[in-house]
């Protein structure tokens, strides 16, 4: 069973309006509501069976179609071969593919059969390997896996890490059951769904307990916000192990009945322009990326790229996933704008895996909005006021909207009580799309949630009822809408000889230019010469990119005995990075 390629094409200039789109924007089909993806598998599969439940596009961005039958077919053969492979109901499966129907099929599968699946990334090329086989390792562990589906090509690289765990199975998408019907599990609030994995390095992962409740307060008030029907159309290229991917790419437009194009992220990395063409040829009225990619689009695509493209059914987009930028936001509306894009249509958002995606939105119908507060205040002050004509340094901060119904957002200083208005504090979120907390890790689900409420880790301030996100109290660098963090980045610069183990910081700087951050490594060496120092640079770049997959924007030597500490010893990475940014650290020459 494979997709159908009927009118496929390639997404990029000179094509039109897919056929079956040219009358969008027609009245919603009423349908029944569903309390799971599961029963809105098989209803769909069943009812609707010849409706086109998703277009795909591979790295090459061709096209191809699923219908809701298919789709029902293929996970019943999914959710056979699993519990015909040792996996019981409530187990945990691994599945790491790139985006596909049967990838989809997959993780709707494990939903039929009561399985939780927990979404993985694929290598990004052969150096990667060796980084994925050890997440994979973790992964198993973590979750205690009793089976792990992954695409042929990375196999061989699966064999370890499954062998070494007890009682797990490797399994690749060729060799499938029979289907059979599967009756869709009634499930409970604290059921578990699926597993999401926070982004980050191998020893740093956390696996985020998706159960029933959460997902469906989150997915149901998303829904609300964004109106989602059987008009929609949605398009996305995020990879499906990514909360964004996942919750809005694939089961908002199940649930909602609204079709959906799901492009391999590697469509976007290779040909940017891809993305906004999808919406073109599917007249498509919803998406979500993180800003870089906004950023890219706005900065990189020539008029060759766009030239004939109409984003005018476009109507609503998420910015998320990481740092927004004001001048992101700024930049892709003088370039798209011109192509019918409604500066309404962006939404600012914030949220994260542990309350399932989504925590706060704006108002539907604004435009994104944006304070610019006097920096040299807030440092001095902690409050964020409005620059003004004696400003000597401001920044641009996003608003990202207020809490959804039923749900709650507070700022508070450190000693956990609420601060007023436009005061910098601590991000705490509360409500029913909250986790219960992270699996195998008692001790970091009590750091999370405290006293009832979900302390995100970072700092930010309320202003006319919208937060507006500033920094993080933690140290995760967030690059392209990844989070990594330093400790894995410090320890393999470490392991480099003549680096001086201990002494090394690692932090994000904010890159106006890239829309993302920057990482930068800062090292201490007793080394002098020009040469073998820049010997060390280049080791230490090759070291961090085999353990964290993230190759360094800057790497910075300085002398010996000048990184700051605490007295105790403990690295004070916030005022490296100060120092860093002030340009007062010991920087040696190369």
């Amino acid at each position: 069973m494979t997709p159908s390629d009927a009118d496929s094409v390639f997404l990029g200039p000179g094509i039109g309006v897919h056929p079956q789109r040219r009358g969008a924007g027609d009245a919603p089909v009423d349908g029944p509501t569903f309390e799971s993806c599961a029963e809105a598998l098989v209803w769909r599969g069943t009812h609707e069976a010849e409706r086109i439940a998703y277009f795909f596009a591979g790295p090459d961005t061709r096209t191809s179609a699923v219908t809701y039958g298919q789709l029902l077919e293929q996970a019943q053969q999914f959710a056979a071969t699993f519990l015909e492979s040792g996996v019981a109901p409530g187990d945990r499966v691994i599945i790491s593919m790139d985006t596909s129907f049967k990838l989809v099929a997959a993780f709707l599968g494990c939903g039929l059969a009561g399985i939780a699946p927990v979404m993985q990334s694929l290598p990004l090329g052969a150096a990667n390997v060796p980084i994925w086989s050890r997440k994979l390792s973790a992964a198993i562990e973590t979750v205690d896996a009793r089976a792990v589906l992954v695409d042929s090509m990375v196999a061989l690289a699966a064999r370890e890490p499954v062998s070494s765990a007890e009682k797990c199975a490797l399994l690749t998408p060729h060799k499938l059951a029979d289907a059979r019907p599967f009756e869709p599990p009634k499930l409970a609030d604290d059921d578990l769904v699926y597993v999401q994995f926070t982004s980050g390095t191998t020893a740093h992962q956390k696996a985020v307990a998706i159960t029933h409740g959460p997902l469906m307060a989150n997915i149901r008030a998303i829904s609300g916000y964004l109106s989602v029907d059987p008009s929609n159309f949605g398009v996305f290229w995020l990879p499906l192990f990514h909360d964004m991917g996942l919750v809005s790419g694939v089961q908002i437009p199940l649930l909602g009945g609204a079709p959906s194009l799901l492009m391999s992220p590697l469509a976007f990395i290779f040909t940017p322009r891809s993305w906004l063409w999808g919406i073109h040829y599917f007249r498509g009225t919803h998406s979500a990326a993180p800003n870089f990619a906004y950023h890219i689009c706005a900065h990189r695509l020539t008029e060759a790229d766009t030239e004939g493209l109409d984003l005018s059914s476009w109507r609503k987009t998420q910015n998320g996933a990481e740092f927004i930028h004001a001048e992101t936001i700024e930049a892709w509306q003088r370039r798209f704008g011109p192509h019918g894009f409604d500066p309404k249509t962006m939404s600012a958002v914030y949220g994260m895996a542990e309350c399932v995606l989504a925590a706060t939105f704006p108002a539907a119908d604004a435009a994104p909005q944006w304070d610019e507060i006097d920096v040299e205040r807030l440092s001095k002050e902690g409050v964020a006021w409005p620059a003004g004509p004696e400003t000597t340094r401001s920044r641009k901060v996003v608003a990202v909207g207020g809490p959804f119904p039923e749900h709650d957002v507070r700022v508070v200083d450190d000693g956990g009580e609420p601060v007023p208005e436009r005061h910098l504090g601590h991000v705490q979120l509360q409500g029913p799309s909250v986790t219960p907390g992270y699996i195998g890790d008692p001790e970091a689900t009590a750091d999370l949630l405290r006293e009832g409420w979900l302390h995100t880790g970072d700092t930010g301030y309320l202003a006319g009822g919208q937060l507006h996100v500033y920094g993080r109290s933690k140290d995760i660098i967030i690059k392209a809408g990844r989070n990594y963090q330093p400790e894995s980045i410090e320890r393999a610069a470490a392991a480099v000889k003549g680096v001086r183990a201990g002494c090394v910081a690692a932090f994000g700087v904010q890159n106006e230019v890239e829309g993302t951050e920057d990482l930068v490594v800062v090292f201490e060496t007793r080394l002098k010469d020009p040469a073998e120092i820049q010997r060390m640079i280049r080791e230490v770049g090759a070291a961090i990119k085999r353990e964290a997959g993230l190759a360094p924007n800057r790497l910075v030597p300085i002398a010996k005995s000048t990184l700051p500490k605490t007295t105790s010893g403990k690295l004070r990475r916030a005022e490296t990075r100060r120092q860093y940014l002030a340009e007062t650290l010991s920087v040696l020459t190369s």
